[in-house]
């Protein structure tokens, strides 16, 4: 470490350094998550921690991109691209909310070792995309690896199988984003953005094993139980036979 810029505008004001990429599972993989033993719960955040590893391996290859040339007139050239993954397991309710942040640094490498800033509107153009792309990774996965049944969910997609009383149960957060949008007549994923910050809590999280035997309890009394688990496999080994 020699203390060098590794570009040009490094410290300068208007610099931004990086950018948190956030890949959360649906509802119902958090709760299959939080529900099933630590052996399970392992395969499902191998599962998950892949995904993201492929989905910004995918970003790197067709998004990541530096500009050249006086102010950024030149052409594009590939880069790739310095992340970190850091996996979370709770929303502020303290409810099962498998995610990942991914902080990207704002430093590309080129071809010929260089290091470079980031043209990172071609990112954000495909933010969505990646997103569907992670979670389309995440479903075939847990069909192929953990054998769960699912189904499409408007942009997303749920397991088949686990009750939507649990899932409603579990996303008290997400009813409060909701409900302060409807409030205040907000629609649209920016809107979705703000009412989360302004409905934001200060996240006081109890260590994971209070965790998930506080969850344990609560599924037991909402009968979502072990057999319920087995049940979801049970069905899947079924309709393959069919």
């Amino acid at each position: 470490d020699t203390g060098a810029a590794l570009i040009q505008s490094a410290g300068k004001k208007n610099h931004v350094p990086g950018w948190d990429f956030t890949f959360t599972v649906p509802k119902s993989v958090s709760i299959l998550w939080s529900r099933v033993d630590p052996e399970n719960r392992q395969i499902i955040e191998d599962i998950v921690q892949e995904s993201v590893e492929e989905t910004l391996a995918f970003a790197e290859e067709h998004f990541a991109r530096s500009r050249t040339g006086h102010a950024g007139s030149g052409p594009l050239v590939e880069v790739g691209i310095v992340a970190a993954t850091f996996q979370h397991g709770t929303s502020r309710a303290c409810e099962p909310n498998l995610h990942i942040h991914s902080p990207l640094f704002n430093v590309g490498v080129d071809e010929h070792g260089k290091t470079r800033a980031i043209h990172s509107p071609l990112l954000f153009e495909v933010k969505k995309m990646l997103g569907a792309y992670g979670r389309s990774l995440v479903a075939h996965k847990l069909e192929k690896k953990f054998g769960v049944r699912t189904r499409r969910h408007g942009d997303s997609f749920e397991i088949v199988g686990v009750p939507q009383n649990v899932i409603d149960a579990m996303s008290s957060r997400r009813k409060e984003i909701l409900e302060f949008m409807d409030e205040a007549g907000f629609t649209g994923a920016k809107a979705a953005e703000y009412a989360a910050l302004a409905t934001r809590t200060k996240k006081d999280v109890p260590p994971r094993g209070e965790l998930f035997a506080g969850w344990q309890e609560q599924y037991d009394q909402m009968g979502f139980t072990l057999d319920s688990l087995a049940q979801l496999q049970t069905q899947t080994d079924r309709d393959n036979r069919q």
